[in-house]
């Protein structure tokens, strides 16, 4: 397959751009307390975002080489598109947090424990502060890094099935032509 690399890389940067603009926006929407439908919503912003990296990805790939993907180069594609997307996204909301723009797990917490609602719940209290603080570690990077490609992959199957050009692809993927 032509250099697939650089529609990969266009495909999963431009979506982890998107991406930290979603969760700004989402730190945003809930800096005066958690909301329920804003985080439903921007939830599911963030996972249209994923499989768009890979839609982006496959059309660019189809609309600048002329051919149609088969499905399964079109799920590869999608999925390194969505894991290049997953990783750069938590790597910079990691360094807006580290440059003091976004509120790190600490500073949920505060934030959640300000919260009226869950004065009078300790148990709920708890859970929330042993979620956020495994979602804003290590726990978050797992999870990014298995639902990123996931949805990256979906993207790229649907993109493949979508963007038809051309002559179909018969070269494998690996092969780096």
């Amino acid at each position: 397959m032509q250099s697939s690399l650089t529609s990969i890389l266009i495909g999963g940067l431009a979506c982890a751009l998107l991406s930290t603009a979603i969760h700004i926006g989402s730190t945003l929407a809930n800096a005066s307390g958690p909301n329920l439908v804003l985080g439903i919503v921007f939830g599911c912003l963030g996972c249209l975002v994923g499989l768009t990296s890979g839609l982006i990805a496959v059309w660019h790939y189809t609309s600048e080489k002329e051919v149609t993907l088969s499905r399964s180069t079109g799920v590869k594609m999608g999925a390194l598109a969505g894991l290049v997307s997953a990783l750069t996204g938590f790597l910079m909301v990691r360094a807006l947090m580290i440059m003091g723009v976004l509120p790190t797990a600490d500073d949920a917490i505060d934030q959640m424990m300000q919260n009226p609602a869950l004065e009078n719940s300790d148990a709920g209290m708890e859970t929330a502060m042993q979620v956020t603080e495994i979602m804003m570690g290590w726990g978050g990077l797992v999870v990014t890094l298995i639902f990123g490609p996931l949805l990256g992959l979906l993207g790229g199957m649907i993109g493949a099935a979508l963007f038809k050009k051309g002559e179909p692809s018969d070269t494998e993927f690996a092969d780096g032509r």
